[in-house]
């Protein structure tokens, strides 16, 4: 069985995956680390990349965080994916959205354009345990919009993707 948010999950923080032979690095633990500054739990990592929601107590004062939903929103009635009837894949549509701290649109955006450079039409990805992406593709450019609850600057994006175990 694959699990798409722990599949997206281990490819947000891989340091590096081989695409057609070539290794490609990962920018996004580099920029999460330079912007990174230690606190209490949960403020205590750099890589503060979570699935479903931010933990509580999250300070984007520590530096950026990174969230990742599978199956947020509907779009065409795709609004959680489908899997194959009869061959073992999965095509979740997943948001991710990036925060940082009051009025700071420019790291919420330069997050998300790393993690877009990071997994936009990347496609042959073996993750191991985690799963194999077979085709990754942005269906919603990254919106820039103020958390209502938080008042974090927030960016969002939608995506299409194309699992399978491994």
């Amino acid at each position: 069985m694959i699990a798409p948010a722990f599949t997206v999950l281990t490819w947000l923080l891989a340091d590096s995956v081989i695409e057609g032979g070539i290794t490609i690095f990962n920018p996004l633990p580099i920029l999460l680390q330079s912007l990174f500054v230690s606190g209490p739990f949960p403020n205590d990592d750099f890589k503060r990349v979570y699935v479903g929601h931010l933990p509580q107590g999250f300070d984007p004062s520590f530096g950026p965080g990174v969230v990742v939903r599978v199956g947020a929103g509907t779009t065409a009635g795709t609004g959680g994916g489908a899997a194959h009837p009869e061959i073992p894949i999965t095509s979740p549509r997943v948001q991710v959205t990036t925060l940082a701290g009051r009025q700071q649109y420019d790291i919420a955006d330069q997050t998300y354009g790393v993690i877009h450079d990071w997994i936009h039409r990347r496609n042959g990805i073996d993750l191991g345990a985690a799963g194999f992406v077979l085709s990754s593709l942005e269906q919603v450019e990254g919106q820039q919009v103020e958390d209502p609850h938080t008042y974090f600057a927030t960016n969002i994006s939608f995506w299409k993707m194309m699992l399978r175990e491994n």
